[in-house]
Formats: structure tokens, sequence, C-alpha cells
């Protein structure tokens, strides 16, 4: 495929019509004006030349607006002020959710599985009682039927 000379084209028409003649795909010509600086009236996306032509249409047709500094500071200083006092009561309420004793905590356990418990507390006061007799822990487990380390870990609670 030998290399055209475009620089006589100038419009996006142009380019469309070489398209035709030499029986390009339908990208040709966008490609094409792209890469030649042409505008593309066609595509959805405004070039920057036609940003700055509206741009500079509004600046030649609309006077420029003239603000009024000191009101506009003092608006968004009450607007600061506003939100410092709205931030204070939410972080308020925040610490009174935090300190509420409604919460409702979940059973660890709710449906009873695992291991059950040995020791209950009148397992803890024979074992207590008896140790304080001056029992050993070994008598102590033989007369409630139970292992020397749980007879030992009963009378440290």
């Amino acid at each position: 495929m030998q290399k055209q000379d475009l620089s006589h084209v100038s419009t996006f028409e142009e380019l469309l019509e070489i398209s035709k003649a030499n029986g390009y795909d339908r990208n040709w010509a966008p490609r094409k004006a792209k890469a030649l600086g042409i505008v593309n009236p066609r595509s959805k996306k405004k070039s920057n030349v036609h940003i700055i032509k509206n741009e500079s249409h509004k600046l030649n047709n609309e006077p420029p607006e003239k603000e009024d500094n000191h009101s506009k500071l003092g608006s968004l200083q009450a607007q600061v002020e506003r939100l410092k006092t709205e931030n204070i009561q939410l972080k308020q309420e925040l610490e009174n959710y935090k300190t509420m004793s409604t919460v409702v905590h979940k059973i660890k356990n709710e449906r009873g599985a695992g291991r059950k418990p040995k020791l209950n507390d009148e397992l803890i006061a024979k074992v207590k009682s008896l140790k304080s007799e001056g029992l050993s822990y070994k008598a102590i487990a033989q007369e409630l039927s139970i292992s020397v380390g749980l007879a030992h870990k009963a009378s440290q609670l």
C-alpha cells in the first residue's frame, strides 16, 4: 500500500471521500483526521478546538461575574461553624451508643455442643471444704471420683 500525500486535505469530508474512493475501512478517516489534526464533526468527543472556541465565545459575549468575597467568606465561615457543631453532636451520639448497656450478647455456645464442664459450684464447694479439713488432693479425688488434677483445679478457683 502506498502512502498518500494528504497535505492538501483540510476537512474531514475530504478524508471521507478519499476513504470511499480507495476502499479503506470505516476507521481510516477518523484515524487520519486525528493524526492530521483535523476536527471530526461526527465524533462524540469534543476536541480541544471546540472547547476553546466555546469558552472564548462565552468570554466575548458574557461579562465576567463580580462576586463579593466578603459575603462569600462570611457564608463559608457560617457553614464551617454549623458543621463543627454537627460534628460535636454526632460524636456525643456515638459515645451514647457505645455506653448503652442494652446491647444483647449472643450466647457463646447456643446449641450446647462440645465437652460438658465437670466443675460446677457444688463440686468446687465440696473440694474446698475437704481441702480445708486437711485432706490431700489424691484423697479428695478418690472420695469424689474425679481426677487429682481436677481436684487441684477446683481448689484453686
